[in-house]
């Protein structure tokens, strides 16, 4: 490589260290000539596209400063103009939409229209101007007498401002200038609906209905809503009877007048309105839709129970009508089934049910026996028949005494080829605790062997152990009893009959290892458990009296507190608190349970204060109880804790 002489290097040199130099020298600056200020902005559809790109990247402030921007170097395009207007809009600028929209309408843009006014009258109305807004709207109508649509969207601009009244003076002047009296019907409806006025409502809604009966399920279901109170349920049921007479052709009116009446309990009128409905199909939705609302409304938190019994028992009503007609298509019949056997379960499960007189108990329990066997012969593979089975043989158990009944629909289920497994295994113990209730104890003996061998239900071993366990009890097996109740409390400690179970078998323990077991104590108890079994509550009562007032500990403070348990099942509070106040005072292992019952009593009457002392002796006294935690939580819930002052408790 040749090397450059020393020559051209300082040539170089000295040429690197002169440009710079010659860059800044005073002589040598100059400027450039500007464009003309308008060539030098950009085209509207790239400002508009620039806008959108900061726009999807969230950048709402910078599209708004780009626009504000173009605006002071020139006058703004209409399509730019519409968009920066809108920006500040949903920005909540609203005296920054005053002034765009404002000017331009001062202007007299042709370009402007219907929504640049609406724009302008909402910024207003937001700013409090009403008078202003008002003059703008007032002029929007005056260009378009009579329009519809442009009665609506002053209306609506007025309604979403809460100016509800002017609204509603708007759409009812605006009656007068339209050719159908029943314009606007829907949103004065819904404008009375949020003013409180639910009688003018509800003629709004029906008004609706009567000039299109296809709206009759919306507008149905808008009604029910303005019914809060008695005072509104009176109303409008006034109403809907008022229109129905008048219009008896339209009966879908019937069909809101039907529920209005319904719901105010005469069930028997609001049938006499429906009845003729249900051969007709073109009603059969709307009274399957009204059917399952009031299965739905009856599960809602907070609904009488009285009332969601009554709502329930016009449903079944109307789908037993339904199912005995000649309209219902067969496509129908699976739905309607399957909706009348979860009504009439919910009918059954309903805490007003049980005040009831028996007879009227029988004839539902009766309606839903037939329905659910029905059913269950017709659409074999039903989910819900199996269940709806086992929880109506419980209640002609439990509820009525009748176990008869139940054996026949333990019966068919035990053998139903459609039964899951484990319903199977629930009807056998249904079936062995009917038998036992019908004093067949021997038959009720053999199904629980049988179960209890059965090691492929686990759950279901374990409950027919506790039974035989009890059996033996009842017989004087006092030995077998204990071991076999013991046995069931350690294999299944968490299962609903361990604690009685684990209880039983210490009390024998108690009497078999004493010097002297009191065996009339123990006959006198097994007595009482065969009583208990046998659905004998009278006889039940005597034996636990008799033995809660003679002597013995363990016993005699079980027998008091299952006595206490029974009165206060009766509704007999007062004879149970001094049986639990005495178990509670002598000390045994029945004495947190009895007192925890004592609180619980005292403090639903009301009684708080002596409730919480109740509650505080068991938490000093019995540290060892089963139920400590729930104690805790209702002397927590009468104090009125909060989260910080929680776990100062004993």
């Amino acid at each position: 490589m040749i090397a450059p002489r020393p020559s051209r290097l300082m040539a170089i040199a000295l040429f690197l260290v002169v440009a710079p130099l010659g860059a800044i020298a005073p002589a040598q600056v100059f400027e450039l000539p500007q464009p003309d200020e308008g060539a030098a902005l950009e085209s509207e559809e790239l400002v508009r596209r620039r806008v959108e790109m900061l726009l999807r990247r969230g950048s709402q402030d910078e599209a708004v400063a780009l626009l504000e921007d173009r605006a002071k170097r020139q006058p703004l395009e209409h399509s730019l103009y519409r968009r920066l207007a809108r920006l500040y809009e949903d920005l909540d600028r609203n005296e920054d939409v005053e002034t765009l929209v404002g000017d331009r309408i001062a202007a007299e843009d042709p370009d402007l229209g219907t929504a640049d006014h609406k724009m302008l009258a909402e910024a207003k109305l937001s700013l409090g101007k009403k008078a202003e807004a008002t003059e703008i709207l007032q002029r929007m109508l005056a260009q378009e007498p009579g329009d519809p649509s442009m009665i609506r969207l002053v209306a609506n601009v007025l309604r979403h401002h809460d100016h509800f009244e002017d609204a509603v003076a708007v759409l009812e002047d605006g009656r007068t200038k339209v050719t159908d009296p029943n314009e606007f019907a829907q949103h004065l409806g819904t404008l009375y609906s949020e003013l409180g006025l639910a009688e003018k409502a509800s003629r709004e809604y029906l008004t609706v209905i009567l000039d299109s009966p296809l709206n009759v399920g919306l507008m149905r279901a808008q009604i029910m809503e303005l019914v809060e109170t008695d005072e509104d349920l009176t109303a409008v049921r006034a109403v809907a009877e008022e229109i129905y007479a008048a219009h008896p052709q339209v009966p879908q009116v019937g069909l809101v007048l039907a529920e209005l009446r319904h719901r105010a309990g005469d069930a028997d009128s609001a049938w006499a309105v429906l009845e003729p409905l249900l051969d007709d199909p073109e009603f059969l939705q709307e009274i399957i839709q009204m059917a399952m609302a009031g299965l739905a409304d009856s599960r809602l938190p907070g609904t009488p129970p009285r009332r969601s019994l009554l709502s329930l028992r016009l449903s079944a009503r109307m789908l037993q009508g339904l199912l005995s007609g000649d309209a219902l298509p067969e496509s129908l019949q699976p739905r309607v089934y399957d909706t009348l056997n979860r009504t009439l379960l919910a009918i059954l499960e309903n805490d007003h049910f049980a005040t009831l007189g028996e007879d009227e108990q029988l004839a539902v329990l009766d309606e839903a026996r037939r329905a659910i066997v029905e059913m269950g012969e017709l659409f074999p593979n039903s989910r819900v028949t199996s269940t709806a089975l086992l929880r109506l043989a419980s209640v002609y158990v439990d509820a009525l005494n009748r176990p008869q009944e139940a054996l026949e629909l333990y019966e068919r289920l035990h053998v139903s080829p459609n039964a899951s497994r484990e319903q199977v295994q629930l009807a056998r113990v249904g079936l062995g605790r009917a038998y036992i209730a019908a004093g067949d104890t021997a038959r009720g003996r053999t199904v629980f062997k049988a179960m209890g061998k059965d090691r492929s239900f686990r759950e279901g071993q374990g409950r027919a152990h506790y039974h035989l366990g009890m059996l033996d009890f009842m017989g004087g097996h006092y030995q077998t009893a204990q071991e076999r109740l013991a046995s069931v409390a350690l294999d299944a400690p968490t299962a609903d009959y361990t604690n009685d179970a684990l209880d039983l078998a210490l009390l024998l323990a108690e009497e078999n290892l004493s010097q002297a077991p009191d065996v009339g104590s123990l006959a006198s108890y097994g007595r009482a458990l065969y009583y208990r079994a046998t659905l004998q509550p009278d006889s039940l009562q005597t034996e636990l009296g008799s033995l809660a007032a003679g002597p013995g500990r363990g016993l005699r403070d079980r027998a008091a507190l299952d006595l206490a348990r029974m009165y206060i099942r009766e509704g007999n509070v007062t004879d149970a608190h001094p049986l639990l106040s005495a178990v509670g005072d002598r000390g045994t292992r029945y004495a947190a349970s009895a007192l925890h019952l004592k609180g619980d009593l005292l403090s639903d009457a009301g009684r708080e204060t002596e409730a919480m002392t109740v509650y505080e002796q068991v938490l000093l006294d019995h540290e060892d109880y089963v139920y400590l935690d729930t104690v805790r939580d209702r002397v927590r819930l009468l104090r009125g804790d909060t989260p910080e002052t929680e776990g100062e408790l004993p």
